[in-house]
């Protein structure tokens, strides 16, 4: 992910909206990694949402995004990922 920001001088003055990532940790890991590598840092990073599941992201004006996990903000974690296939076993 932290190869996905860019890396040029300019991104101090610009803000950088992540819309998801599998983790949080991953976008704390990229900003300690492009610190590390002396990158320049974006002003501010923002992370929309955070999981496995999809999420849905739509502009409803020119200063708003709606943000909605296809599972909704209470997924159960035993929910399967989109696009993902269970088997289910018969445990007896």
């Amino acid at each position: 992910m932290a190869a996905s920001v860019p890396s040029d001088a300019a991104v101090e003055d610009q803000d950088v909206i992540i819309v998801s990532t599998p983790s949080s940790l991953m976008a704390a890991v990229a900003a300690v990694i492009q610190a590390e590598t002396d990158v320049p840092l974006p002003r501010r990073s923002l992370m929309l949402w955070s999981g496995i599941h999809g999420t849905r992201v739509r502009r409803t004006d020119d200063r708003t995004l709606v943000v909605s996990p296809r599972c909704g903000y209470l997924c159960p974690p035993t929910a399967v990922p989109d696009g993902a296939e269970a088997k289910l076993v018969d445990i007896r």
